[in-house]
């Protein structure tokens, strides 16, 4: 969790959050870690770790049992870094 935050901090090019963006970074290919709370619904969860496997992206659940995981979950509980930049479209 941390490095996401730090990339959000330092290089928010290369991340994605909330479902909508993370979705098209997936479907791009675009994404290298894939963030997901525990806290999301089973069925979401699966289907976003099923697209991240597809690109040989790497899948972390994240708890909300810490400061940053409670912070995470606020953000939508969905978030990557990204291989590259994608820009807005």
């Amino acid at each position: 969790m941390k490095k996401f935050f730090t990339h959000l901090a330092i290089k928010p090019e290369r991340v994605s959050y909330g479902e909508a963006e993370v979705n098209r970074a997936l479907d791009l290919g675009a994404v290298e870690t894939l963030y997901l709370s525990k806290k999301l619904k089973k069925d979401q969860m699966h289907a976003l770790e099923e697209k991240a496997i597809g690109i040989s992206a790497q899948v972390v659940l994240i708890s909300d049992e810490t400061d940053e995981g409670k912070q995470f979950l606020n953000l939508g509980g969905i978030g990557a870094i990204l291989r590259y930049a994608i820009g807005d479209q």
